[in-house]
C-alpha cells in the first residue's frame, strides 16, 4: 500500500490540522482517460489524503488536455476559483497531485500557478515526488520538469496501471505510437489489432528466408539498403535485423507486456527484463497475422545463436572493448572489472586443433585476490552490443531531450528572482532614504530618534543581504550558461550516434559513453535480487552545474 511521510515536505501532522483537501488529476488525451488514467489518480490521492487525515472537499477536478496549457484547462481553472473561495473563507487548503505535472509541463505557468497558492497558503503535496518549501525544495520542483521529461521510468510508469488494465479487460494490443514492422493498425483510431501490410511483409518473408539459407545480416543490410527499401527506423543494419529475427511476434503470437522495462529506461538506472510468460498478458488467436512459420522463427534463432559463438571463437586477437578502463565495474564490491580470456580448444574436421581465446569482464579484487567478492564474470562482445544498442535508443529521443533541456535551461525561474530582488532593493533603498530625511528633522527627539536609527540599521543590513543573494543569482546565470553549452553538446552527440549508428569508431562511442557519465554494474546471473547489469547515467559536467545552481539558491 502506498504511503506518504510528511517530512519529505517539511511538515509535521500539527502543521495540517485543520487543512481541507482538493484533488486534482489529469490525463493528455481522451485515450488514457478510457483505460482509467484519471481514476488512478484519484484513488492513490484519495488514499494518501486519508492516510494524513484530510478530509476532501467535493468535487475531484479533472482535465483532459495537454500540461503546456493552463488557462484552457476548465478543471484547473474551477479548482483555483475552488481554492481562493475556501481561503477567503477562512479555511487551510491542501491541493493533491498525483504527479507536479500534473499542475503543468511548463515551468513559467509552473512558478505562476504555485506562486497563487503560496498567497492564498495553499499546500501543494504531490504524492509522488518529495520537495519541503525550502529554497532548495523550491528550486527542486522547478528542476523537476527536466527530471520528469528526460527519466523514462517515470514516464513510462505514469501510464503503464491504465493500459495494463485496458488489455486485460479489453483482450487487446497495447497501443503504442507505431505498428510493428510488416503490419498496420486496423483501425488508427481504436488500435484493436495488426493487420498485413503486404509491402513490409514480403520484406520479413524474404529476410527470414534467406538468412535461414546462410546469407549474413551484413549482406542483406547492404542489399537493402541499395534496393531503396525503406528501414524500420533510420536505415538498415545488422542490429536492426537481429531485432526483426528476435521478435516473436511475426508467428502470430500475440503477448503484451512482455518487458518488464524499457529499453529506454535507462536515465532511470535501471536494467531491462524480459517477463515471464506467465506475468505476460496472452491475447486472442488473429490478433497479430502470423508471417513466418514457427519452424522457420527457430531455424533463424539457431544460426544467430550460433554466429554469436563464432564471432567469439574466431576473435584470437586481443580486443578492443566499450566497456574497458572504467565504464565498467562489480555490482558487490565496486571494484573496476577488467578483461581476462577463457581458453579452449576445439577439434577442426580435417581433425587438426585450434585455440579459442573468449573475452570477459571480470572483477579486478576477485582476480587478484585483493579481497573476497562474490562476483562473477560476462561475457564482453555481448554485453557491450546491448549497452550500445540501448544507448542508441536513448539517443533516438533528441526531440524529448531537446525539450526537456528547454525546461531546465528556462532562465525565466532566475531573471524573476533577479527582478523581485532588485525591486525590493529598490523599495528598501526608498525607505532608507525616507528614514534620513526623518533623521533630519528638528522635531524628532529621544526614543523616536531612537527607533529611527534603528529602522535606518535594519534597511541598510536588508539591502545588503539582498544585494549578495542577487550577486548569487547572477553567478547562477553564467553557471547556467555552461550547463547549456554541455547539453548542447550532448545533443550533437546524440544526433550524430543516430546518424552513424554502429559505424560509429570505437573510441567515439567512448567518448560518448564519458559525456553521459556511463557506469554499468554487474551481478552474478544467479542473483535473483539484482539484475545481471544496470547500466547508470550520471552526465557528469551538467549534473555538476545544476548541483552548483541549487546550492547557490540554496
Amino acid at each position: 500500500m502506498k504511503t506518504f511521510n510528511l517530512e519529505d515536505y517539511g511538515l509535521t501532522p500539527d502543521d495540517i490540522r485543520g487543512y481541507v483537501g482538493l484533488l486534482y488529476t489529469r490525463v493528455s488525451g481522451e485515450k488514457q482517460e478510457d483505460n482509467t488514467s484519471l481514476e488512478t489518480q484519484e484513488e492513490e490521492c484519495t488514499l494518501i489524503a486519508n492516510q494524513l487525515h484530510v478530509p476532501i472537499v467535493s468535487p475531484v477536478f479533472s482535465d483532459t488536455m495537454t500540461g503546456t496549457v493552463y488557462r484552457e484547462r476548465k478543471g484547473l481553472t474551477a479548482m483555483r476559483e475552488r481554492y481562493k473561495e475556501l481561503s477567503k473563507a477562512g479555511e487551510k487548503v491542501i491541493v493533491f497531485v498525483w504527479a507536479l505535472d500534473r499542475i503543468s509541463r511548463d515551468q513559467v505557468h509552473f512558478s505562476v500557478l504555485v506562486d497563487e497558492m503560496q498567497h492564498y497558503n495553499v499546500i501543494l503535496i504531490s504524492i509522488n515526488e518529495k520537495f519541503d518549501d525550502s529554497p532548495l525544495g523550491r528550486m527542486s520542483r522547478n528542476l523537476m520538469s527536466f527530471v520528469a521529461e528526460v527519466e523514462r521510468e517515470k514516464i513510462s510508469g505514469r501510464l503503464a496501471t491504465g493500459r495494463m488494465k485496458r488489455v486485460e479487460r479489453e483482450h487487446r494490443l497495447n497501443p503504442g505510437p507505431k505498428s510493428t514492422y510488416g503490419y498496420r493498425w486496423d483501425n488508427e483510431e481504436e488500435k484493436n489489432r495488426y493487420v498485413v501490410y503486404e509491402p513490409e511483409a514480403k520484406i520479413i518473408k524474404e529476410i527470414f528466408e534467406r538468412y535461414a539459407q546462410g546469407v549474413s545480416m551484413r549482406a542483406l543490410a547492404k542489399e537493402l539498403t541499395e534496393r531503396g527499401i525503406p528501414a524500420p527506423r533510420t536505415t538498415w543494419q545488422q542490429t536492426t535485423l537481429s531485432y526483426l529475427f528476435r521478435n516473436k511476434r511475426y508467428t502470430g503470437e500475440a503477448r503484451s507486456f512482455y518487458i518488464a522495462r524499457s529499453l529506454k529506461d535507462v536515465l532511470a538506472h535501471k536494467g531491462k527484463t524480459i517477463k515471464p510468460l506467465e506475468d505476460t498478458i496472452l491475447l486472442p488467436d488473429g490478433t497479430i497475422p502470423q508471417l513466418v512459420s514457427h519452424d522457420l522463427f527457430e531455424q533463424v534463432q539457431r544460426r544467430i545463436d550460433a554466429n554469436v559463438q563464432d564471432s567469439i571463437r574466431n576473435s584470437n586477437k586481443e580486443i578492443e572493448s566499450l566497456l574497458r578502463s572504467g565504464f565498467i565495474e562489480c555490482g558487490y564490491c565496486g571494484a573496476s572489472m577488467t578483461i581476462t580470456y577463457k581458453n579452449t580448444t576445439q577439434t577442426l574436421a580435417d581433425g587438426t586443433k585450434k585455440n579459442y581465446k573468449y573475452p570477459y569482464y571480470q572483477c579486478c579484487n576477485r582476480m587478484r585476490a585483493v579481497r573476497e567478492c562474490r562476483a562473477g564474470s560476462v561475457a564482453v562482445l555481448p554485453l557491450d552490443a546491448t549497452v550500445w544498442e540501448e544507448l542508441k535508443d536513448l539517443s533516438e529521443d533528441t526531440a524529448l531531450i531537446e525539450a526537456a533541456i528547454k525546461q531546465v535551461l528556462s532562465k525565466d525561474t532566475f531573471q524573476s528572482e533577479a527582478q523581485s530582488l532588485e525591486c525590493s532593493i529598490q523599495q528598501n533603498e526608498e525607505a532608507l532614504v525616507q528614514l534620513k530625511e526623518d533623521l533630519n528633522n528638528p522635531a524628532l527627539r529621544g526614543s523616536g530618534r531612537t527607533v529611527v536609527l534603528g529602522l535606518l540599521s535594519d534597511k541598510q543590513e536588508a539591502i545588503e543581504k539582498m544585494q549578495l543573494e542577487l550577486a548569487e543569482v547572477k553567478r547562477g546565470e553564467i553557471d547556467y550558461d555552461r550547463v547549456k553549452a554541455s547539453y548542447t553538446e550532448l545533443l550533437e552527440w546524440c544526433k550524430r550516434v543516430k546518424e552513424t549508428g554502429d559505424d560509429m569508431p570505437l573510441t567515439q562511442k567512448r567518448d560518448f559513453l564519458r559525456l553521459l557519465g556511463i557506469k554499468v554494474k554487474v551481478y552474478r546471473s544467479d542473483d535473483k535480487k539484482h539484475e545481471k547489469y544496470v547500466i547508470g547515467v550520471k552526465m557528469p559536467s551538467i549534473a555538476k552545474g545544476i548541483a552548483r545552481n541549487i546550492l547557490l539558491r540554496g
